[in-house]
């Protein structure tokens, strides 16, 4: 079982990658998306990075949401859907040139 993949998000996924471990990419219609990655060898559960899109739908990890200041780490299945959910509903931003 992939634990990258949201059911309740599966509409907004981009991506889907094998680095080695799992890696799931969201784009949310505000601009903003989430990395979700499964490091079986460092965290007991999924990692969550914000993201930004430029207007070429190249992503950026950004590190300056009221979210976090950096990436989310130790989440289960129910953490990782409210997370997504708080980047879901961050304020629209203009896109990056």
């Amino acid at each position: 079982m992939d634990l990258t993949y949201s059911d309740k998000f599966k509409d907004y996924i981009v991506e889907q990658n094998d680095l080695g471990y799992p890696q799931t990419i969201y784009k949310f219609p505000n601009g903003y998306g989430a990395s979700v990655i499964k490091f079986n060898y460092v965290y007991f559960g999924i990692e969550i990075a914000v993201l930004r899109f430029d207007k070429n739908g190249k992503w950026y990890i950004d590190y300056s949401t009221p979210i976090t200041n950096d990436v989310i780490g130790g989440l289960d299945e129910e953490s990782r859907d409210s997370v997504l959910q708080q980047i879901f509903e961050l304020k629209e931003i203009k896109q990056w040139n």
